[in-house]
């Protein structure tokens, strides 16, 4: 039983396909029913799956510059498969004297047995004339090549582009998310050479964009140790666990917790491959902005990490992920300071302008936003609310002042989707109406 690897190197990927590709390639690991993932159905298609595989057998590693996967335990050949071929009828194949015709000689020659091995195989009452033949096992090297192409080719990504060139071979161009750039293949220390489109397959890796240089795998196991040394942590549980840790403890030291509501920590987890956290400032007079509106301008557009003070009260400070050398963290954090700046006086603008014009005066612009071809603006929608909800009131025990309110609140219920932090922060409707 030996290792394989499998690495595909490309450009940087987005963090939703990385994600995509780790549950293609592996597979459903949630509770309840397990879905086989491609790297399985691929290996046992081409025999090459043992019969006691377990998932532990298995990695799939994603990082935005390459998708890697690793089996243990893969045979020295393929498994062992009998074809069973059916051939003329009995008494086609054999005379009324027993001896064999043209027709049973020719089937048996043709499927490399004899007469005498032939066997019998009764359909529907008619007896025919079987072979049984052993499929040829070929070797793991032999059949990893056709495992590999089988594995790429069959990846699907959002969007996906025609890359390179078409080898006359091919009948399309290569698609992918993002250009494939080099392919490693291993199985133990023995390097796999293929052909893939405009690619060879080799042992050569390559580390971190800007902190690494070529890699040479010289032996499957030894893959992850090698990409470490040129500043790649490939795995993408390793690398979320780093990051936790780094956001936890920056956040401590801050005198604060630090807040994820948009999940960017899962996209975070694809977007750098030598993860390092650190910590930014902004101006304490944008504090005075609703919460939501800072929290979102933050996670948003940039992808960062507010931090809230014990009481909950947030902090002019924010974290964030980098993939850059730390000795260069403070001109990073400088820069990521000056567009979080931007990004906040933009945010305060917008909420200057919609405080000063009121929702009662948004809500009389929604006859120019159209909700749907069919059933007219947002300002006819809003009409059926205030009709639904006065219906709704008459069938209750609400007095005159309740069916009041609920009249001025059915009338302002959609207005903030016309206002400017709405269009700047979609995410928003529903929330700046009630700020």
């Amino acid at each position: 039983m030996s290792r394989w690897l499998l690495e595909i190197g490309c450009e940087e990927l987005p963090a939703q396909v990385c994600a995509s590709l780790l549950q293609q390639l592996r597979g459903s690991q949630q509770e309840g029913p397990q879905q086989e993932g491609l790297v399985q159905r691929v290996l046992r298609d081409e025999r090459l799956l043992s019969a006691d595989f377990t998932g532990e057998q298995l990695r799939v590693l994603v990082s935005p510059r390459r998708v890697a996967v690793q089996v243990t335990g893969v045979p020295a050949c393929q498994s062992a498969r009998a074809q069973v071929s059916r051939g003329p009828r009995v008494d086609v194949a054999f005379g009324p004297d027993g001896a064999p015709t043209k027709a049973g000689l020719g089937f048996a020659r043709s499927r490399g047995v004899t007469v005498d091995e032939l066997g019998r195989e009764t359909v529907a009452g008619t007896t025919f004339v079987c072979a049984r033949v052993e499929a040829e096992r070929l070797p793991a090297a032999e059949v990893l090549p056709r495992v590999s192409r089988a594995l790429i080719e069959a990846l699907q990504v959002p969007r996906g582009m025609r890359w390179g060139s078409r080898p006359a071979d091919q009948t399309d161009y290569l698609r992918f998310s993002r250009p494939i750039r080099w392919l490693v293949c291993k199985l133990e220390s023995e390097t796999i050479v293929f052909p893939f489109y405009d690619l060879v397959s080799g042992d050569v890796s390559r580390g971190h964009r800007a902190l690494g240089g070529t890699v040479i795998i010289a032996h499957a196991e030894e893959y992850e140790r090698a990409l470490q040394e040129h500043r790649v942590i490939v795995d993408q549980e390793r690398r979320r666990e780093l990051i936790l840790s780094g956001l936890t403890a920056r956040a401590e030291a801050l005198g604060g917790r630090w807040l994820d509501p948009g999940d960017v920590l899962a996209e975070a987890t694809y977007l750098v491959e030598s993860p390092s956290v650190e910590n930014g400032r902004f101006s304490a007079a944008k504090l005075r902005l609703p919460p939501d509106v800072l929290i979102t301008a933050m996670q948003s557009h940039q992808r960062y990490f507010p931090v809230c003070a014990p009481d909950g009260q947030l902090l002019p400070v924010f974290l964030y992920v980098s993939n850059a050398d730390p000795a260069f963290a403070e001109l990073v954090t400088r820069g990521n300071q000056r567009v979080l700046e931007g990004r906040l006086d933009d945010a305060e603008f917008a909420y200057e302008r919609d405080a000063a014009e009121g929702l009662r005066n948004m809500a009389r612009r929604l006859d120019k936003v159209v909700f749907h071809e069919r059933l007219g603006t947002l300002a006819e929608k809003t009409i059926r609310l205030r009709e639904m909800t006065a219906w709704l009131s008459s069938c209750t025990t609400a007095d005159a002042a309740l069916r009041t309110t609920l009249d001025e609140a059915a009338a302002i219920a959609k207005a903030d989707l016309v206002s400017q932090v709405v269009i700047e922060f979609p995410s928003l409707q529903g929330t700046m109406g009630g700020v």
